[in-house]
């Protein structure tokens, strides 16, 4: 912070009031080892049990199909994918029947030597609640996924969308090897590439997301 500034309030007064989810999370545990007081404003969860156990604690808050999302950036990181990892995960709160979408984005703030990350700070911001500029939203939204989708296919190799082809028409990873001459672990190492690059956990995923891409 400048030094020519100075705030009404103490830099962790504004944290803990700053209208965000904000967490530092150990990469080797996967454990969350500090948070801001909206965490505890917005699930109401004691902080004797959160300090326990923050991973269950997240998970009984957030959807089923969203919790993977939690061990793929963690896995993100482990790779050395980059130094930060976006998304977005759905979460309920106590006092509501409806899921709120949550977009967020985490760091590296702190890493070896060999540069293998060791704490990441995440910040989240409810989604939902943007309903000020709804046209403005839309238009963000369109155009940061056209921007994604072209960074996305960029990655992808010439071997990778011919896998991805006979993925789209059913074909097995043996099957696949027999077409291209090639082993079936080879195939397989392609598919767990592929499903990093897009950012995908299954198959299923994948297949949607090539069509969304135009592969």
């Amino acid at each position: 912070m400048s030094d020519d500034l100075t705030p009404p309030l103490s830099e962790k007064e504004i944290v803990n009031l700053v209208p965000a989810l904000m967490h530092i999370r150990d990469q080797r545990t996967g454990k969350i080892i500090w948070w801001n007081a909206e965490w505890e404003r917005s699930f109401h969860f004691d902080r004797e049990e959160f300090l326990k156990d923050s991973t269950a604690c997240i998970t009984r808050v957030i959807h089923p199909d969203d919790i993977n999302l939690l061990i793929f950036s963690n896995q993100f990181y482990q790779h050395k994918n980059g130094s930060s990892f976006g998304g977005t995960i759905r979460v309920k709160y106590p006092e509501s029947h409806e899921w709120s979408w949550l977009v967020g984005i985490s760091k590296v703030i702190k890493e070896t030597t060999e540069g293998v990350p060791l704490e990441t700070l995440a910040v989240f911001v409810d989604f939902t609640k943007m309903i000020n500029t709804e046209l403005q939203i839309k238009e963000a939204l369109h155009d940061v996924l056209r921007i994604h989708n072209g960074h996305a296919l960029n990655k992808i190799t010439t071997r990778e969308k011919t896998i991805i082809q006979f993925l789209l028409n059913g074909l097995s990873s043996e099957e696949i090897a027999k077409q291209l001459s090639i082993s079936t672990h080879t195939v397989k190492t392609h598919r767990k590439n592929i499903l990093l690059k897009l950012d995908v956990k299954n198959t299923s995923e994948l297949i949607s997301r090539a069509k969304d891409l135009g592969i």
